[in-house]
């Protein structure tokens, strides 16, 4: 008797295993989805800037990841001259048009003119991150731009919420 009740325990704990998880009752494993990303693009003279900033929501003085892609379509290499080591910047704007946030704001950068080659078809990539203040709440415009192509700034939505991020 004792035996068959120890097979029947067996049984049924690895009858609840399998089970439990397919009606979502059980497991420490949690699943999530990635983040959802924002992306805007401008493009001229055979250059394409990318903006892509993620998440799209987040929790006040949680991270923003910013990426941008500078594209050379032009079928042509070409070169970029810089006044400064800084050859990029994100801004970040409130509903109301106040700057709130600006990556190059507290940088020292090298007063020395640069250059950079970007070849046909090749992309550069420059990426940051925005460490938000645990005070900001609301919609915010993220701007991205190259210095050698002021005039292609991408801007994306972004919103900072106390309420669950989803």
């Amino acid at each position: 008797m004792r035996r068959s009740t120890s097979r029947l325990i067996i049984l049924l704990l690895l009858l609840a295993m399998f089970i439990s998880p397919a009606f979502g009752c059980g497991g420490n494993i949690e699943e999530s989805e990635p983040p959802k990303s924002v992306t805007s693009s401008e493009s001229a003279a055979g250059f394409t800037v990318i903006l892509t900033v993620t998440p799209e929501v987040t929790a006040p003085g949680k991270n923003f990841n910013l990426v941008l892609k500078v594209e050379n379509r032009s079928g042509e290499d070409k070169d970029f001259y810089f006044l400064s080591s800084q050859k990029y910047n994100f801004t970040a704007r409130d509903s109301e048009g106040k700057e709130v946030w600006q990556w190059s704001a507290d940088m020292k950068f090298t007063q020395a003119s640069t250059f950079q080659k970007i070849k046909a078809a090749g992309v550069v990539s420059f990426e940051e991150s925005w460490d938000t203040l645990s005070e900001l709440q609301g919609d915010f415009q993220v701007t991205g731009y190259y210095l050698g192509l002021e005039d292609l700034r991408p801007s994306v939505e972004v919103k900072i919420t106390a309420g669950k991020v989803i």
